[in-house]
């Protein structure tokens, strides 16, 4: 996906899962985006209104719009994981956005109580268990 492709994501989810509430913000691919040290993939500045994604996900799609979406529940829901980030994401979700193509839900390094048990009972909350016969 060319940046060019990127924006008009954005434009099209802000139209269709914010209402177009959410002003213009610069959205583009970077290498070593700020967080990415941690295996975050990627980055927002309210303030500075830019969303910057991994330039390693460019030609994955899915990946592109779970983290743009995931991105732009920040600026609606606060820079926390926590449960009101967690409600949005659920509003999200519920609205038909394509929030969870990641896997689980970005949750790797989200505390359990932040997640909704609803939004846990479908996608996991990020904890790997062992099944029976001791395997993974």
């Amino acid at each position: 996906m060319t940046e060019r492709g990127l924006a008009r994501l954005f434009v099209d989810y802000n139209a269709r899962y914010f209402g177009g509430r959410l002003p213009r913000y610069r959205v583009a691919f970077r290498w070593g985006i700020p967080g990415s040290e941690h295996g975050g993939e990627g980055y927002h500045d309210r303030k500075g209104r830019t969303i910057l994604l991994c330039a390693g996900m460019r030609n994955r799609r899915d990946e592109v719009a779970a983290t743009l979406l995931h991105e732009m529940a920040h600026f609606t829901a606060g820079g926390y994981h926590g449960g009101r980030f967690w409600r949005e994401i659920v509003r999200l979700e519920q609205a038909g956005a394509p929030v969870h193509e990641r896997g689980v839900i970005h949750s790797q390094h989200v505390p359990k109580r932040d997640v909704p048990r609803a939004l846990r009972a479908k996608t996991g909350d990020g904890q790997k268990r062992k099944t029976k016969g001791g395997g993974r």
